[in-house]
């Protein structure tokens, strides 16, 4: 029978021996009461849990207790698998009040900022929270969010989960769980994490809301090619397109746009030193949309939580994404950066069998008097670079009217771009635009990976949605920070990426008869079903398309009537 060290908390001993698991040291201080046993390896009674919370459909991933283990003794097996820390002095509630001022380290103001805890140092707080009081449930949630903060979502599930079999209807830990297992792909149960969520406080509904929404967007292998389709598309093109302005209420005439597209698209875009960068980044910045408000309150630097991430002008860029919305502004859009008032950007880490709503990009927190039944605010150019494979972006040429409509009813054209790796779509920004899945409402664990750049020429879009980021201040960011030196040489490699590259844009392949939109969507809003090309085909063939609906219904004549396909609406459940 093999042995392996365990430990367990005895208050007032000191430490036997040091303790070890998985060949990681653990710093335990004089003062700390811990025991190393010698326990035989054992199995779980029943393994890893595998059963359900609440009959919710939701599998637990806490671990299962050892035969003749405490609740105690598989904490502290949970908390060796961390890290390394070092255990503090003082009671459960003071030490999380402490670990949680110091995760957020504002008070003090500016002053207190000048010295950021390290993730050590906060493991320590929160550890020490655990084991000072095992059943204090917020201190084990508490350890659940500084794992979240730190972008490790396994371990966080863990913890969660542990927080579930405590008090099984604790609302912070079911919307974390679920969030994260959305992020990992397991989309069913995260489904069903978020109705359980919704049915214990209907105020949150939205993240269950949200991911329906996402889910109705597909395309469906149903052809629908008739009479009523080809004539609805004719009246609805007969609508006269406008220019795209910044505010489509109130547009200042003087910078509407001149160019003559819509919607491009390029690749190898960026240098390969840059895009690993962005590679290594892109998970953590996708996260950080949802752990941010962990981290920054409302204080004299941030107005609260941001959604998405502000690069004035008139300031140096300071990590990857940053080099490379400067970089494609200034060497392929061809623009002055002085021209601008800055860029919008963000990261999205989507399952490739997930789409997304269709949307336009506004300023999200433009005031109240500024609406008109819907954000008139629009940046001057959205582009969206792609790092992996996975479903197709789809523009369609509909803009928001000044009276709060779709215009044209039904798009006469759009967009099709299927990512590829250092691929770059842009689009003029006040298009409606969303994402097709690869295959409907399956688990996967492939992930779809991007950037958004959002340009805007005068508007900024406001706060607290919008803000510059301090990444310093974000445990899982800091790593991400360029030194001034390495921004220099990233900005260099671009200059000479572009010395060689040819700027020819790709070239649409363009679908204009019907036989080549066999398939069906819409896209989760329209009243009708559009015809759409084979997903498996444009995604086999990872090109960039034109979707003439238009010219394929005049080639599609008058024909008897087969059958069109409305949607009275959508419940949402």
């Amino acid at each position: 029978m093999s042995l392996t060290p365990c430990t367990a908390f005895i208050p007032g001993h000191l430490p036997l021996q040091p303790a070890r698991h998985s060949c990681t040291s653990h710093t335990w201080p004089k003062t700390a009461a811990v025991a190393v046993l010698i326990a035989p390896r054992t199995r779980s009674v029943r393994g890893w849990k595998q059963r359900a919370f609440l009959r919710s459909g939701v599998v637990s991933q806490a671990p299962e207790l050892l035969e003749a283990e405490s609740e105690e003794e598989r904490l502290q097996r949970m908390l060796l698998d961390l890290g390394e820390f070092e255990l503090l002095e003082g009671s459960s509630s003071e030490l999380l009040q402490r670990a949680f001022t110091s995760l957020r380290n504002t008070k003090g103001g500016k002053e207190a900022k000048e010295r950021l805890p390290s993730s050590s140092e906060l493991l320590g707080l929160f550890a020490s929270a655990v084991l000072q009081d095992p059943s204090n449930v917020e201190a084990i949630f508490g350890m659940g969010v500084f794992l979240e903060v730190s972008h490790r979502p396994m371990e966080m599930l863990r913890w969660m989960d542990l927080v579930l079999e405590l008090q099984p209807k604790h609302l912070g830990a079911w919307e974390a769980r679920s969030r994260a297992q959305e992020h990992r792909g397991r989309l069913s149960e995260a489904l069903a994490g978020y109705r359980q969520l919704a049915s214990l406080d209907t105020a949150r509904t939205r993240p269950r809301d949200a991911l329906l929404e996402h889910q109705q967007v597909y395309v469906l292998p149903m052809e629908v090619w008739s009479e009523g389709v080809a004539e609805d598309l004719q009246v609805a093109a007969k609508h006269v397109d406008r220019e795209w302005q910044e505010n489509a209420y109130d547009p200042p005439r003087d910078i509407a746009s001149d160019r003559s597209f819509s919607v491009m698209a390029w690749d190898d875009v960026l240098c390969e030193e840059l895009l690993r960068h962005l590679e290594e980044s892109v998970k953590d910045h996708f996260e950080y949309i949802f752990t941010n408000r962990h981290v920054f309150g409302a204080d004299e630097d941030h107005q609260g939580p941001a959604a998405n991430m502000w690069l004035p002008s008139q300031r140096a860029p300071s990590n990857a994404a940053e080099v490379a919305a400067r970089s494609i502004l200034r060497h392929l859009l061809k623009e002055e950066i002085t021209e601008f008032a800055g860029v919008e950007y963000w990261a999205r880490v989507r399952s490739f069998n997930l789409g997304a709503r269709f949307h336009y990009d506004a300023d999200v927190d433009a005031e109240e008097r500024e609406w008109v039944q819907g954000n008139p605010w629009r940046p001057w150019t959205s582009c969206v670079f792609y790092l992996t494979t996975g479903g197709p972006t789809v523009v369609l040429e509909q803009v928001l009217s000044p009276e709060g409509h779709l215009t044209p009813s039904l798009p006469a054209c759009g967009h099709l771009c299927v990512p590829k790796r250092n691929r770059l779509l842009v689009m003029r920004g006040d298009l409606f635009h969303g994402s097709l899945p690869v295959k409907v409402w399956l688990d996967s664990d492939e992930s779809r990976k991007v950037f958004i750049f959002n340009f805007w020429r005068r508007h900024r879009p406001t706060a607290p949605s919008c803000q510059e980021p301090c990444l310093a201040r974000h445990v899982a960011m800091q790593p991400h920070l360029l030194q001034d030196s390495e921004v220099q040489n990233l900005e260099k490699l671009m200059e000479l990426h572009y010395q060689d590259l040819r700027e020819t844009p790709l070239r649409p392949q363009i679908l204009a008869r019907p036989e080549d939109l066999p398939h069906s969507s819409d896209f989760g809003y329209l009243p009708v079903l559009l015809p759409m090309p084979s997903m498996e085909q444009v995604c086999a063939e990872g090109g960039f398309y034109r979707l003439d609906w238009l010219r394929a219904a005049e080639k599609f004549g008058p024909q008897p009537q087969r059958w069109m396909v409305f949607f009275a609406g959508r419940s949402g459940n």
